[in-house]
């Protein structure tokens, strides 16, 4: 089991499963970024839209934010018209935020609404705007709708981390697997070069990868190996018959004597 940590496969599985799985997590991370960054926006323009809307005829801006507020089914939405002086003229807001800027931007702000008759702390993105007759108008929503799509979204990402995990691991093996088979060929050629055969060259699939321009190499190189061995073998036998006469000359001789 050592032996196999040590080995490129085991290494090459790890970091191509680890980078795979950094990549998705990535992807997942700008995904949920993005699914909550739209829903915000999204919030942030429906109030403005409302604020603007009844701030456009500042009569009626009383009754258009009553009929806003009958629209709520659900107690999500708020809304008040102030006096100057900071008095509820209207809507179901007892105070307007005092860190809320009249600038018709919309900002995220924590105030106590009344809700079923009670006191409630609520996180809210509001908008103020300052009417000509110096009258405030806030129109808020609460942030339910956008922390039940981030609790959606982070489900759906944490189911899908255990398969995305599992697929990168076994890409990897996969890959690491291939490389491996590419290799023990390698290997059984090498070790038929190095008990003398130089018939033998390493196996080239035709890809023009890396794999193969080493192997195209390295089989040059044994090409040329052996020639010069033919050639040497060649000397070898001619030195050898060019030997073979005399010497069985000077054995005779060495026998008649």
């Amino acid at each position: 089991m050592h032996r196999i940590f040590k080995t490129t496969a085991f290494r090459w599985a790890f970091a191509i499963a680890l980078w795979s799985s950094a990549l998705s997590l990535a992807l997942l991370a700008f995904v949920y970024w993005r699914t909550v960054t739209f829903a915000r926006e999204q919030l942030d323009h429906l109030v403005i839209h409302e604020a603007r809307f009844a701030a456009a005829v500042p009569a009626e801006a009383a009754g258009r934010l009553q009929m806003w507020l009958q629209e709520d089914l659900h107690s999500v939405r708020f809304a008040g018209l102030f006096a100057a002086d900071g008095r509820p003229l209207a809507g179901n807001l007892g105070y307007a935020p005092a860190d809320l800027p009249d600038d018709g931007a919309a900002r995220r702000v924590n105030m106590a609404v009344q809700l079923g008759g009670q006191t409630i702390a609520e996180e809210l993105r509001a908008v103020a705007l300052r009417l000509d007759d110096g009258r405030q108008l806030v129109v808020a929503h609460d942030l339910d709708e956008i922390q039940r799509g981030r609790s959606i979204v982070l489900r759906a990402l944490a189911l899908a981390v255990g398969p995305m995990l599992l697929l990168s691991v076994v890409g990897g093996i996969m890959l690491a697997a291939q490389a491996r088979r590419r290799l023990s060929e390698v290997e059984a050629v090498l070790a038929k070069l190095m008990r003398g055969d130089l018939r033998h060259r390493l196996p080239v699939n035709g890809t023009g990868d890396e794999f193969d321009r080493l192997s195209a190499g390295v089989n040059a190189l044994l090409a040329e190996i052996e020639r010069l061995m033919d050639e040497v073998r060649g000397v070898g036998d001619s030195i050898a018959h060019d030997l073979r006469t005399p010497l069985t000359r000077l054995r005779a001789r060495l026998e008649c004597s």
